[in-house]
């Protein structure tokens, strides 16, 4: 592509009890657990999307030379984001990426592949999920939940550990665009922990419908940006 086109790179890696979350770009990884005894979802953990207006993105990025375009408000209403913008010095001509970060994109000065990764311990996730408290007739997902501390229902019941399932989902700012981490990760969980429930890759493939959908709706068929959705169980068995 000659410095122009990129990608971004989104990576959850699990040794033992850790989760290794890599991301460059403005894709999204997240973390979410079920809890079986009370048919809820919860999201425990969220990738920072990449993106020029962040203060330590800006400021690295025009530090190497680079130019940040940040819309006012009244643009951001019609739909503009901030981009870090490459300029041909030759020829004048320019355009922007919406993204700090990114796999390619060399022309784009200040951009850069170099991930951030978080590290989550699986252990303290399990702990704070075994602290949540729903009500047993809650048909909500979270919305009736509790946490050690707070007043409690005499019905409540703390899951134990067997009824904690974990998964970790990657979406693309198409997907998030128009559906958040809680949205997404509902129809994965109940793919990936009810009995007789539809396969995980067609729940994926739900998803993205409907955030393409959304894109349809917006756009009227002019635009839709890349909609990609990946999720995978976490294993509990190697979790000391």
């Amino acid at each position: 592509t000659g410095g122009q086109g990129g990608c971004t790179a989104s990576v959850i890696f699990q040794l033992n009890s850790k989760l290794y979350i890599a991301n460059a770009g403005d894709s999204v990884s997240f973390i979410a657990g079920y809890i079986s005894t009370s048919d809820t979802t919860h999201i425990v953990h969220v990738s920072r999307e990449d993106k020029p207006h962040l203060p330590d993105e800006k400021k690295r990025i025009e530090s190497m030379g680079g130019t940040v375009y940040i819309p006012s408000k009244r643009q951001e209403e019609y739909g503009e984001v901030s981009r870090a913008y490459y300029i041909d010095k030759e020829t004048g001509s320019s355009y922007g990426l919406a993204m700090s970060r990114s796999i390619g994109d060399w022309d784009v000065i200040g951009v850069i592949a170099e991930p951030i990764v978080d590290v989550v311990d699986i252990n303290e996730i399990l702990e704070n999920l075994m602290t949540t408290c729903t009500a047993p007739d809650s048909e909500e997902t979270g919305d009736e939940s509790t946490t050690a501390g707070e007043e409690e229902s005499e019905t409540c019941k703390r899951p134990e550990k067997q009824d904690v399932g974990l998964f970790a989902v990657s979406a693309t700012d198409g997907a998030i665009d128009f559906l958040d981490p809680d949205e997404i990760a509902a129809p994965l969980a109940v793919a990936f922990f009810r009995k007789n429930a539809k396969h995980p890759l067609k729940a994926c493939g739900d998803v993205v419908n409907e955030a393409a959908t959304g894109w349809q709706l917006e756009e009227k068929g002019r635009y839709r940006d890349d909609i990609a959705v990946a999720a995978a169980k976490i294993s509990l068995e190697q979790v000391s």
